[in-house]
């Protein structure tokens, strides 16, 4: 009697396993990946309308207006009290910048007419993946954008 039987072996199921799970590995992965890029950029977009909207504040009100960087507590924002918390994951570098002599933070003011004491900044997250923000001494405007 001879029946041929029809199916799969267990080794060829235990391959198609082992690949399908490597492939939605790869693919978590990727998306976590993602999800982090999208944070780093939203923190970024966050810190320039930040400047942005201390430079408006400047403007409106007639009176410098100021945006500070709070290391220590890992706070940036417009105004006396910066609300805009920064990732843990993120470093923030400025070149020729005012510091508090009293709390160390870094100050950056805009005039009313608009413009600014120069800054450059540099935010890096993970030691890898770098941010430049710059403000225009004479305009006061805030471009940003991702270095390579």
């Amino acid at each position: 009697m001879d029946r041929k039987l029809s199916g799969f072996t267990l080794i060829e199921l235990l391959v198609v396993l082992i690949i399908a799970s490597l492939t939605v590995g790869l693919v978590f992965t990727g998306m976590e990946n993602g999800a982090r890029r999208n944070k780093e950029t939203e923190f970024v977009q966050a810190f320039a309308s930040g400047l942005k909207r201390a430079r408006l504040d400047a403007g409106r009100s007639g009176r410098p207006a100021l945006f500070l960087i709070r290391p220590d507590k890992k706070l940036c924002g417009a105004g006396p009290k910066p609300s805009t918390s920064i990732p843990a994951n993120a470093e923030i570098f400025a070149d020729n910048v005012s510091r508090d002599p009293d709390t160390g933070e870094v100050v950056v003011v805009f005039n009313p007419d608009g413009s600014a004491n120069e800054r450059e900044f540099q935010i890096r997250f993970d030691k890898s993946r770098d941010f430049r923000i710059h403000v225009h001494p004479l305009f006061g405007t805030v471009h940003w954008e991702r270095k390579a």
